[in-house]
């Protein structure tokens, strides 16, 4: 029951109760009930047994110890009336206009008053998991700069003698420079090029899973300029790393390499 404001469920499918026979669930209870949009299920409270015609599925917003996301319907007040007349309102959600002194007022009565933001526990613990992805992205990185760094010296020794016949044959040093930095650059490139749209995909289908299990909006949020940030950055660390291969291959000496061949 809204009095002013918005404080409003989020609809997912169909619409929010408009009349008193009504309902919206939350996704998990519609699945553990086997509800969808458009049936009827039957109600029952202190009041009686009554009929609700199902109009949506809903994120339910917590308030108190309503944890809300996808348990728990939605009815007007008057529906609520139906099946449980005897219950009272026990949690309303107020915005007090900025410097009106009214919460402190409210803290000295009654205690604490709730932050701003009623963040439901389900989201809480996502919250406190949030940095081991990116930990993971970090060690996995450094992985990654250090098999290419060992790529790139491996390879260098295993084609001294093919770089030694390209000196030899004028192959200026800068030459041998830019070989390294673009054989690193396109050994980085082609696994980013593969790995990236790979982990959009998949990481969209398991948010998706993970949100839908607590019956929370799925709508994954694709930070384009982000990635590309990072991969302009993988790009320019990898050719950082190529730098001392790069260093070595200069500093073949073609005369000795051919003449112990």
């Amino acid at each position: 029951q809204a009095l002013r404001g918005d404080g409003t469920p989020f609809v997912l499918t169909g619409r929010l109760p408009a009349s008193d026979d009504e309902i919206a669930f939350g996704r998990l209870s519609a699945h553990d009930i086997g509800t969808h949009v458009g049936d009827d299920v039957t109600m029952v409270g202190a009041t009686g047994s009554q009929k609700f015609h199902v109009v949506g599925l809903v994120v339910v917003p917590g308030l108190g110890r309503n944890d809300g996301i996808g348990q728990g319907g939605v009815v007007t007040a008057g529906g609520f009336a139906r099946v449980d007349d005897v219950s009272v309102p026990t949690a309303a959600a107020v915005r007090f206009l900025p410097g009106s002194g009214f919460p402190s007022y409210l803290a000295a009565l009654y205690g604490p008053v709730a932050p701003d933001t009623y963040v439901p526990s389900a989201i809480v613990n996502v919250a406190r998991v949030r940095p081991i992805p990116f930990a993971l992205a970090a060690v996995l990185g450094a992985l990654v700069l250090l098999t290419l760094a060992h790529v790139m010296l491996t390879s260098i020794r295993a084609r001294r003698r093919d770089l030694a016949i390209l000196r030899s044959l004028g192959a200026p040093r800068t030459w041998i420079t830019r070989v390294v930095h673009w054989q690193a650059t396109v050994f980085t490139l082609v696994p980013l090029m593969i790995g990236v749209p790979l982990g959009f995909i998949v990481g969209r289908i398991v948010f998706s899973s993970f949100a839908d299990s607590m019956g929370a909006i799925h709508d994954a949020a694709l930070p384009f300029l982000v990635i590309l940030a990072v991969v302009v950055g993988v790009l320019a660390l990898a050719n950082i790393v190529a730098a001392v291969p790069a260093r070595r291959a200069r500093r073949l000496r073609p005369a000795v390499i051919l003449q112990a061949d």
